[in-house]
């Protein structure tokens, strides 16, 4: 491998746009590198609304394409993932939805997660 072989390649992932990384994941043929992809940039960091963007032009990109519905369900599956509308153990947390970082709520409201919302104010 060339020297510089080596030092483009790590850097590419970081030079792509969400919305390339997410077209490539989709690229694949593999559902479940769309998963994956969006968990990795929810936790590097991304934003909740930026991940939705990112899956909203793949989205309309796919309709442009003339896909079926069953690539839809797929995109929509993530997009349901990513904004909480699954079961708590399959949430795609963003950094500003755990309350680390923004301290915006989770779209459970704390139903189903106790640990967030115990209806009982300190003493």
């Amino acid at each position: 491998m060339a020297k510089g072989d080596r030092l483009t390649s790590p850097r590419m992932p970081d030079m792509a746009t969400l919305a390339e990384r997410v077209q490539a994941a989709w690229a694949t043929g593999d559902p479940l590198a769309l998963h994956r992809e969006v968990e990795q940039l929810a936790a590097a960091g991304h934003s909740q609304q930026a991940l939705e963007d990112a899956l909203e032009a793949l989205l309309l990109s796919v309709r442009q394409a003339g896909a079926g519905d069953d690539a839809e369900e797929i995109i929509n599956g993530v997009w349901d993932r990513l904004t909480g509308w699954c079961h708590p153990a399959r949430h795609i947390e963003t950094v500003g939805q755990t309350g680390t970082a923004s301290g915006a709520a989770s779209p459970t409201d704390g139903i189903n997660a106790p640990e967030r919302n115990t209806g009982q104010s300190a003493s």
